[in-house]
């Protein structure tokens, strides 16, 4: 094909051209003289390209967490919402969860409901004696509520800053509870504190063995740290990032922790380190086996990872949202889940097999049950009240989500907090607020609309294979000019 001097179609240049067509392409003009593609040539190069492209694609874009799913669930429970943190006792019979819609939801082994108890104010840490005698629930406010296995309150005690982590040793007594405000506490039989610390950081995740004896604390500075009874330090390390949740074996031969830089690690009695991962996705709590020998990890992506004490892994289950707890019965016969899909599953996980179950250490303690005229009464709290134009705006406290506007929090614990009120399409509202006790403290916002941005390009992922296929494809496409 010619063109001709003085007579340019589109711009090109006068000259002798040969027109090509490759399947799956439109034609293009190639100057006759130069070296050129066969039809279909530069696509058959850029095949192994393409391939490894598409490989590298689907390794970025797939689910986290693409391990083979395996296991069977043998029941779920439908919460109020989601859940946020659950417990399991060592043979299965009493399972205690907590939702975000306030409520702790008493479970047999069965899924039958055996009581729904209100806590009035957010959840945040459950944990169950391993006989079933005593739940501990720690919530928003500061509190840390005990109650019977049957749901009936035994005491309550104020720390301040929301209780993140509890755990109860056999018969009930001691708890260990951590808060917020950089607090770990050991409290007795009636709720009285035996010692406490105050921490580097936030306490974000503690437990306690049957016995009592030992306790486990996570930092959200990095740091993990055993305790004995009285309080002194057994042995402490440094994490490569904050401490999301952690597990303690009720023989206290066997700790779990992970972080919030996707790492878990799994100790022994004595502090080494008996193994080390890191997840695809972070990973949202941990749980150990009473006797010490599995461990288990929810993540974000809803998946639920078993593993043997050597690291091990066993099996991968699957929920529908975001995994808040975990836990584990005796051999891992059970592994039990709460996830923000508002349910809490049960798997069967090691199946039973003949076997002398290991004993789980008890406590000789004469129940005192109280009477609601009997429960005591906590210390004098304040009130926040919240509102918003408009309404319906989510308040979260300290970076806890505590409802939406209009609301109000009675009874919450002295001293300085947070409020963020956001809602689509508002720019969110921030205010530090003091807390007084007898004192209603009130927050009133006007949410003023976003100013929208027009954002252009991909996500890094994205624009980073599109970058190395256009480079590639240019690289190639000069090669087959040549």
């Amino acid at each position: 094909m010619s063109v001709p001097e003085g007579n340019r179609v589109g711009g090109i240049p006068a000259g002798t051209y040969t027109y090509i067509r490759g399947a799956g392409y439109p034609g293009f003009m190639h100057p006759t003289g130069k070296a050129s593609m066969r039809p279909g040539t530069g696509m058959r190069r850029l095949s192994p390209l393409l391939l490894f492209l598409f490989m590298a694609s689907t390794v970025l874009f797939s689910p986290a967490g693409a391990a083979e799913v395996s296991g069977r669930l043998l029941w779920s429970y439908p919460a109020d919402n989601d859940v946020v943190d659950l417990a399991v006792t060592p043979e299965g019979g009493l399972i205690v969860a907590a939702d975000q819609s306030n409520n702790l939801l008493l479970l047999d082994r069965s899924g039958t409901l055996i009581r729904k108890f209100p806590t009035q104010i957010r959840p945040l840490s459950v944990a169950v004696s391993p006989g079933g005698e005593r739940i501990a629930v720690g919530t928003l406010d500061g509190k840390v509520t005990v109650l019977t296995g049957q749901g009936e309150v035994v005491w309550a005690y104020g720390m301040g800053g929301g209780i993140k982590s509890v755990g109860v040793a056999a018969g009930g007594t001691p708890v260990v509870a951590g808060s917020q405000n950089y607090r770990l506490s050991l409290l007795d039989k009636d709720g009285n504190p035996l010692w406490t610390k105050a921490m580097d950081g936030e306490v974000s995740a503690a437990g306690i063995t049957a016995d009592g004896d030992t306790i486990a604390a996570g930092t959200s500075q990095y740091r993990l740290s055993l305790y004995s009874r009285q309080g002194e330090v057994l042995w402490s390390d440094s994490l490569d990032g904050s401490v999301v949740d952690l597990a303690l074996s009720e023989d206290g031969s066997t700790i779990a922790v992970v972080t919030n830089r996707y790492g878990m690690v799994a100790y022994d009695r004595q502090g080494s380190v008996l193994w080390d991962t890191t997840f695809p996705v972070p990973p949202l709590s941990v749980g150990v086996s009473p006797e010490g020998s599995y461990l288990v990890v929810g993540t974000i992506d809803g998946k639920v990872t078993l593993f043997s004490r050597d690291g091990t892994q066993l099996h991968v289950f699957a929920t529908g949202g975001q995994v808040n707890g975990v836990d584990l019965t005796i051999g891992a016969e059970r592994v039990v889940a709460g996830s923000a899909d508002n349910r809490v599953h049960v798997f069967e996980g090691i199946p039973a097999s003949p076997r002398t179950p290991t004993p789980t250490p008890t406590v000789t303690v004469t129940p005192t049950e109280v009477s609601p005229s009997e429960t005591p009464t906590p210390s004098s709290g304040g009130t926040l009240t919240v509102t918003s134009d408009p309404a319906g705006a989510q308040v979260t406290l300290d970076g806890i989500l505590a409802g939406v506007t209009p609301l109000t929090i009675s009874d919450l614990s002295r001293g300085s907090y947070t409020v963020a009120i956001s809602a689509g399409g508002y720019d969110t509202a921030i205010r530090g607020v003091t807390i007084s006790a007898g004192e209603t403290t009130v927050v009133a916002v006007e949410l003023l609309p976003v100013t929208m941005t027009t954002q252009t390009g991909l996500p890094f992922p994205a624009a980073a294979l599109i970058g190395i296929l256009a480079a590639g494809l240019a690289l190639r496409w000069r090669h087959g000019l040549r």
